[in-house]
């Protein structure tokens, strides 16, 4: 879904709402205080911290302390989560309970895991009849989301899911349907909090990805003798451009890649196209793959995805 949008018109009313507690609305109305909430502030301003690195916080943790922490990580510093953080006693305590790794949210309630996608024998009204279903769980999904936005307590795994989906950027404009659209969002929750490289191996040949970025265009073919070379650079450029590397390194100044590096990884990259069936991740399709020689950032072999992601890390340090 389009997130910029999304969070433009509904979303953004919604999430504004979903930010400001009922009982924190009352008690700023009334110019009362909810007993254990501690003290309520007309403009609430983020605290001074100590340091811009990862040391162990050892300041002040008091209630302005714990819905400074909330605000930053979740939608909001809600009433339940504000006592469960202050039961914890500290900011490390806090701060670990954000992190805990739990459970993925059951499927929205009108979804059903099968192919609604159209396929080359459906009829005109078949076709139709699937886009208008598929907008409507378009809908289902996006009220899904914004539930577990808004009933998001102690953790910080959507806040993390909706910066990701900002970052690893797909559209429903470009991909059209549900089930790649629910698999995205699905892949970025399971990987919100943890290995960056991980993450971006299974983005590369997620569907809505490989459709937003016109990865499933991207073939190589030798047919009857005659190589049939369709190669589309999209994803491979933003790849690097945008998801790992970015165009310049901070500390040389230097180009992190060049634009046969580009072309090289796209023949790298060729042959993979979402599956027609759930989980709608990218299947490759041999016929369709560059098997010839590459050379990526000057190394030299039949390189895969996996082996072009692996360079792209080990150039920007692991992870």
């Amino acid at each position: 879904m389009n997130r910029r949008k999304f969070l433009a018109t509904s979303g953004a009313t919604i999430a504004t709402a979903a930010a400001i507690n009922p009982l924190q609305a009352i008690a700023e109305s009334d110019k009362r205080q909810i007993p254990g909430y501690g003290s309520l502030e007309a403009n609430p301003q983020p605290i001074t911290t100590a340091s811009n690195d990862l040391t162990e916080y050892t300041g002040t943790w008091g209630d302005r302390q714990i819905r400074h922490v909330l605000r930053r990580s979740t939608f909001g510093a809600k009433y339940s989560a504000f006592i469960a953080a202050q039961a914890l006693g500290s900011m490390n305590a806090v701060v670990s309970k954000l992190l805990e790794d739990t459970a993925l949210p059951p499927k929205p309630a009108d979804w059903a895991e099968k192919n609604y996608i159209p396929d080359r024998n459906s009829t005109q009204t078949e076709f139709q009849n699937l886009q208008r279903f598929n907008k409507y769980l378009e809908w289902s999904l996006q009220d899904w989301w914004l539930d577990l936005m808004m009933k998001e307590d102690l953790s910080i795994r959507e806040k993390l899911t909706l910066m990701w989906s900002n970052h690893f950027v797909t559209g429903w404009d470009s991909v059209h349907f549900s089930g790649y659209m629910y698999a995205y969002n699905q892949m970025l929750r399971r990987n919100a909090m943890g290995n960056m490289k991980t993450m971006v191996s299974e983005m590369a040949v997620d569907g809505a990805m490989l459709i937003y970025l016109n990865g499933n265009q991207n073939t190589y073919q030798v047919k009857n003798g005659k190589t049939i070379n369709n190669v589309n650079e999209n994803f491979a450029r933003e790849l690097m451009e945008l998801f790992t590397l970015g165009l310049l390194d901070p500390k040389t100044g230097e180009a992190n890649y060049t634009e046969t590096d580009i072309q090289q990884a796209a023949k790298a990259l060729s042959g993979w196209a979402p599956a027609t069936t759930f989980p709608f991740d990218g299947v490759l399709n041999a016929q369709l793959h560059n098997n010839e020689t590459k050379t990526f950032f000057g190394q030299t072999g039949n390189f895969g995805m996996q082996d072009i992601i692996n360079m792209i890390f080990a150039k920007g340090g692991g992870y």
